[in-house]
């Protein structure tokens, strides 16, 4: 029996040997692998519409002006010639004419559109302006622009206040002024007045050389005589009395 304990022993001892040199072995550690990151697919933007994009890529152009500045106008009159002037209004001298059926180069109007600005050689400052009636131009469709720095407007002298009747004076310093039944040196003399009196005007010869006045005497028709223009101080130019056509018959000279 004891050579088979012996035996045992060994085999057992050997079975411990292979066991711990197996347990003392490394064990492998997991390695690590990069994980691959699969990213959804993004969906497309839509796409633009031709429009859209041509409208992000173009400029819009306006549409074509009826009128723009320096466009073509023609002159429409019944007239062989029309007035152009140095402004918009007939207050404005008169600088150029312009014939039926010439065209104009338009550069303007005037606030209420019934004046035309154009360009004119012949004006002093290079341009000028015509009543937009005498024209083809189209006010409604019109796309002229306005002109607001205008020339200034020629100074109207103030026309003198009508004279009232009876605001003549007799002017003959240091002497009287005859006074007569008609116009004229051949007609009688009915009075005088001095000079400095206040005469009551009621007419004027065509002429203008002679007043009419109110006078009252002997040998004066009516109520009315006559004094000579140069002798007061009225001005036969200045038409504020009423032209007296009625006048009385020149006397015959006595013989």
């Amino acid at each position: 029996m004891r050579p088979v304990m012996q035996s045992n022993f060994m085999a057992l001892s050997i079975f411990c040997m292979l066991f711990l040199s197996a347990c003392s072995q490394p064990t492998a550690e997991p390695q690590d692998f990069p994980t691959r990151q699969i990213s959804s697919p993004t969906a497309a933007a839509p796409t633009q519409t031709l429009a859209a994009q041509a409208s992000a890529t173009e400029t819009a152009q306006p549409p074509a002006a009826t009128n723009p500045a320096g466009q073509k106008l023609q002159v429409i009159t019944s007239e062989d010639t029309v007035n152009v002037r140095s402004g918009p209004g007939t207050f404005y001298p008169v600088v150029a004419k312009v014939h039926s059926n010439d065209v104009l180069q338009a550069v303007g109007v005037d606030t209420s559109a019934t004046w035309v600005q154009f360009k004119d050689t012949q004006a002093p400052d290079g341009v000028a302006w015509i009543f937009a009636a005498f024209t083809n131009f189209d006010r409604a469709a019109s796309q002229l622009p306005e002109i607001t720095n205008l020339p200034t407007p020629p100074v109207t002298p103030t026309a003198a206040p009508p004279r009232a009747m009876g605001s003549i004076h007799a002017a003959n310093p240091g002497a009287q002024v005859n006074v007569r039944s008609g116009p004229g040196t051949d007609f009688p003399l009915v009075g005088k007045v001095n000079d400095g009196d206040i005469l009551k005007a009621t007419g004027v010869t065509d002429s203008g050389d002679w007043v009419q006045i109110q006078f009252s005497g002997s040998g004066v028709v009516n109520g009315t005589a006559w004094v000579y223009t140069s002798y007061t101080d009225y001005d036969p130019a200045s038409r504020t009395l009423p032209l007296v056509t009625d006048l009385p018959s020149t006397p015959t000279p006595a013989r």
